[in-house]
Formats: C-alpha cells, sequence, structure tokens
C-alpha cells in the first residue's frame, strides 16, 4: 500500500473517506459492521481519467453552444419587440398630430366656459374672424355677434345648451374688420360627473359662399328683391300653412304704368333706375313678415302673411300714393297699377294669382294708377 498510494497512507488510516480527482476510498465498516475496517480504493487510469475530462469538457461546450443558439435569438426578440412597440407608438403618435394640424387648419372650433368666456380657439376660426389668438382668448363669445342677428335667436340657443343639450344651426357673424360671415355651428356641453356644465365647444364651417350662392339663386339681379323663383316657393309653402293652420295671406300684383314709354323715351338704362326705385319703395314700404319680389318685366308680387285683404288693400294704397309722390330721376313722374287678392281654401296657387291679376288689369282697364280687390271684381 506504501507503494501504491505513498502520499495518502495517513489519510487512508484515518479517514473512512477520500474523494479525490486521482483517488477514491469508500469504507464499508458501517455496511458490516465489524472491526475489521474494510475499505475499497480505487485508483483510475489516466487514459479514462483523461476520456471522462474530455467528455466534461465536449459536454459544456454544447451546452455552452446551446445556450448562445437560444439565448441570442431570445435577446433579439426582448430589444425588437420594445423598439418595434416604441416606434408603433412614434409612428401613431406622428399621425395624431398630422391629423390634428389638419383639424387646426381647417376647422373653426372654439372651448368657452359656461359664462361664454373663449378659452381655446383653433388656427381656422382666427382665419375666419381675423383675430390674433392673444386678442380672443378670454373675451366673451359676444364679441362675434352680428347687430341684424335677433336677439331671441341667441336666447334660443343658450336655453338648449345650457340644457346640456347639444344645439346647431346658422349663425351670421361679424369678424374684426368688420366684414360678415356666415358659419354652420354645432355647439357640444361638456358635462361633469356630477352633471354640471364645464364648458362648451364650438365645431363651426364657414359656409359665407354657400349662402351667397342660395342669395343669388332667390334674388333678382337687377333690383336685389327676391326672384320668381322665391316667390313661386314662398307661395307654395304659404298655401300649405294655410290649410294646415288657417293662416290668412294675401297677394299684392303691381305693374308699372306705361313703362314700354319710359323705355321707348329714355332708354332701357332709366326703365332700369325706375325699377330699381320702386323695389326700393316696396322694401322701404312692407314689413319684415311680409315677401316682395319681382315677378317679371316691370311686375312686382308682394306676400303680405298673417294678413286679410283690408289691410293688404291698405298696403297696396300705401305704396300706390309713395310711387306717385315720387320723383323719378330723368324719368319724372311714374304710376302703377294694382291688384289685390286673399287666399280661398282649396284653390291652387295659379288661379290665387290669376285673381290678383286680374284685378291689376282692372285697374289699368279703369284708367290705371288705382288699386283694385279682386273681391271688388267678384262682387261686379
Amino acid at each position: 500500500m506504501h507503494n501504491l498510494f505513498p502520499y495518502v497512507i495517513r489519510e487512508i488510516l484515518i479517514s473512512k473517506h477520500i474523494d479525490k480527482n486521482e483517488f477514491y476510498m469508500f469504507s464499508y465498516a458501517e455496511l458490516f459492521r465489524n472491526s475489521e475496517g474494510m475499505r475499497i480504493l480505487m485508483l483510475p487510469k489516466a487514459e479514462i481519467v483523461g476520456k471522462l475530462k474530455m467528455n466534461n469538457i465536449l459536454t459544456a461546450i454544447f451546452i455552452a453552444v446551446i445556450v448562445l443558439i437560444v439565448s441570442v435569438p431570445l435577446s433579439w426578440l426582448a430589444s425588437f419587440i420594445p423598439s418595434k412597440l416604441q416606434a408603433t407608438i412614434v409612428d401613431a403618435y406622428e399621425d395624431i398630430k398630422k391629423y390634428t394640424n389638419i383639424i387646426d387648419s381647417n376647422i373653426a372650433t372654439s372651448r368657452t366656459d359656461k359664462n361664454g368666456q373663449i378659452i381655446e380657439v383653433s388656427s381656422k376660426f382666427l382665419d375666419i374672424t381675423g383675430y390674433d389668438r392673444e386678442d380672443i382668448i378670454g373675451k366673451n363669445h359676444n364679441i362675434l355677434r352680428h347687430p341684424d342677428t335677433p336677439s331671441e335667436y341667441y336666447s334660443e340657443m343658450w336655453a338648449t345648451i345650457s340644457k346640456g343639450t347639444v344645439w346647431s344651426g346658422e349663425m351670421l357673424d361679424i369678424c374684426k374688420s368688420g366684414k360678415t360671415f356666415w358659419i354652420q355651428q354645432v355647439i357640444t356641453p361638456e358635462i361633469g360627473p356630477a352633471g354640471e356644465i364645464l364648458s362648451y365647444t364650438s365645431v363651426a364651417q364657414d359656409i359665407t359662399d354657400k349662402k351667397l350662392i342660395e342669395k343669388m339663386s332667390i334674388t333678382d339681379s337687377l333690383t336685389g328683391l327676391h326672384n320668381r323663383h322665391k316667390l313661386d316657393s314662398a307661395l307654395m309653402t304659404e298655401m300649405l300653412r294655410f290649410n294646415r293652420y288657417k293662416v290668412d295671406f294675401c297677394a299684392i300684383l303691381l305693374d308699372i304704368d306705361n313703362f314700354k314709354r319710359v323705355n321707348d323715351t329714355y332708354g332701357h338704362q332709366v326703365g332700369d333706375e325706375v325699377l330699381v326705385e320702386i323695389a326700393n319703395i316696396l322694401t322701404s314700404n312692407t314689413r319684415e313678415t311680409d315677401l316682395a319680389g319681382r315677378w317679371g318685366g316691370e311686375e312686382f308680387l308682394i306676400l303680405v302673411l298673417q294678413s286679410n285683404i283690408d289691410n293688404a288693400f291698405k298696403l297696396a294704397e300705401k305704396i300706390r300714393v309713395h310711387i306717385e309722390a315720387t320723383d323719378f330721376p330723368t324719368a319724372g313722374r311714374v304710376t302703377a297699377s294694382i291688384g289685390v287678392s286673399s287666399y280661398q281654401y282649396g284653390e291652387t296657387i295659379a288661379n290665387f294669382v290669376t285673381r290678383a291679376d286680374n284685378a291689376l288689369y282692372h285697374a289699368k282697364d279703369t284708367g290705371r294708377n288705382k288699386v283694385i280687390s279682386a273681391d271688388e271684381i267678384n262682387e261686379g
């Protein structure tokens, strides 16, 4: 034993177990339970130990390669997914920013507190109104109010939104320079968690050009009165209103006496000046609820709403006297013959206007420059 294990003989004698790279010893004393102290001594061959070491090294290399193969894609995924998510968020932010800029540049939006003080506006809002941002923030929305817009219109709007209800409608406003503009507006209340109104958001579209086109489509280009198309539409509307609610309305049909002689004597330009002045007389002598228009040529039609034939006759006589008393430039004295009719239940619009027309020509046939009621013809 001294020859085989010269370096560990002392350890063999005093130890029960030895576990070293080049030497192993295990005791059987506990297994056999005697006093012989039997031990097993093992000395592995160098070539076996070398193979085991090589196998362990190969195994370690194999495991390392596997770990490397697995860890590389996992590391890539771990870094790619957050970066991809971040890139997606950045792209989404840029898209939102782009669309926000588009909205800001093309849609007039404003936000006011519950008292109507302006707290936010878009760039398009500033373009339409002509104000700078610092000029209008903190101001009341009344700064845009047009004097021609009835107070009742604003009262109805505030009554609606104050109840938390969305309001929509057309609004005539005035910009910083004093120029008027039309907007189609939707006002939405912002409601708090307790049901209280926090603010109002307005989204508006400039419809000034649209309103101009609409006005042109129903306006006589020479006189500025309503044209035949508008009068036809209004006649139909009033007929339907009468048939449902029995709201009286009348027609005043006016024709300038000897108008052809005016054109032949002074020229068509002077004739046009007479037509324009007649239109001014009609506008200044009729109510806002009445509808005056050019029926054609030198004929004018006035729809007198919510009125009986007696009141319509008085209005027609007032207009006739005013025309007769007017000194027309160049043309001098001009008169008009007028026929008046009231709408009768069940008759057509054509028949209603024809009765006024018959009364008018009866006025011409009996001397001109007078007012004749359709009732007078019927009685005659």
